[in-house]
């Protein structure tokens, strides 16, 4: 795992850890499917933990979970989350297989939603890819698998020029079981996963995604915030993992202020309903 050096463990249970570090408003990062974070740490826990006044960012780590149906591992997070994080206001992020776990779990979870943050996310990868991919996948040895994966997906997942060790490894760490088990869940059409998501919505992409149909998810996305001032940005010379350094550190400016500028206008909006309801009388 990369990332902050001290974590401080919330609970498990069924194979998933909620790990914390900072303190103040969280931020709930759910990571690809490797599980364990490697995916996005190095973009959301800057952004995270530079929140002005201290912030905190908690972490879900299914990378040990077993659970036969996605339902059952979206019941699993919610329920630690809500008995880790009570009711404090929740910033959500997620990255590629994350996303279908975020907008599945945030509404089953009390905390109300100050926003969420949404990178590289789709509603489907093209029927053909998957089917070759899980054709693949259930004759790979576990040895040819983890001596291979890490080389491969710097071509899946990339581009990473000198970059994404600590991602690709924890790749080619994963049990090919549960890589084809998980793939088994992105079957059919999961649009309406994201019909529910809390706003507001802010959306990145990588302009060299190979893995999913971009221009598709783009349509669907833009879509989906029309008049709700969300945003959906594409961030030129990345995969659909944000490695590159310079674009990282382009994107972490740019997350950061569109999180910033959706604080203060939920703030705004809160000061607007307090003076239109009056003063308190005994």
């Amino acid at each position: 795992m990369t990332g902050p050096a001290r974590w401080q463990e919330l609970g498990r249970a069924g194979g998933v850890r909620l790990l914390a570090t900072g303190s103040g408003p969280p931020v709930v990062l759910l990571p690809g499917m490797e599980g364990s974070g490697e995916s996005c740490l190095h973009l959301a826990g800057p952004v995270a933990l530079a929140e002005p006044g201290g912030g905190r960012l908690v972490l879900v780590d299914y990378s040990g979970e077993r659970h036969r149906f996605f339902g059952a591992l979206v019941d699993t997070i919610a329920g630690l989350l809500d008995r880790c994080l009570g009711r404090a206001p929740v910033t959500w992020w997620g990255q590629s297989f994350g996303n279908l776990l975020l907008g599945s779990v945030a509404p089953l979870v009390a905390a109300p939603a100050r926003g969420s943050v949404l990178v590289s996310p789709f509603t489907g990868l093209p029927p053909v890819r998957l089917r070759l991919a899980a054709a693949a996948f259930a004759v790979t040895p576990q040895a040819l698998y983890a001596a291979t994966t890490p080389t491969a997906s710097r071509f899946v997942f990339g581009p990473a020029p000198g970059t994404g060790a600590a991602f690709f490894a924890a790749l080619g760490r994963m049990a090919v079981g549960d890589l084809r088990r998980r793939m088994s869940w992105l079957r059919g059409d999961l649009a309406g996963i994201f019909q529910p998501l809390p706003g507001p919505l802010g959306i990145w992409f990588g302009a060299r995604d190979r893995l999913v149909d971009l221009p598709r998810q783009l349509a669907f996305f833009h879509a989906l915030i029309r008049g709700t001032g969300g945003r959906v940005h594409v961030v030129q010379g990345c995969g659909h993992v944000l490695l590159p350094p310079d674009a990282v550190e382009a994107t972490r400016a740019d997350i950061g202020g569109w999180l910033t500028g959706i604080r203060g206008a939920l703030a705004g909006s809160a000061d607007d309903a307090g003076s239109r309801a009056g003063p308190l009388t005994a």
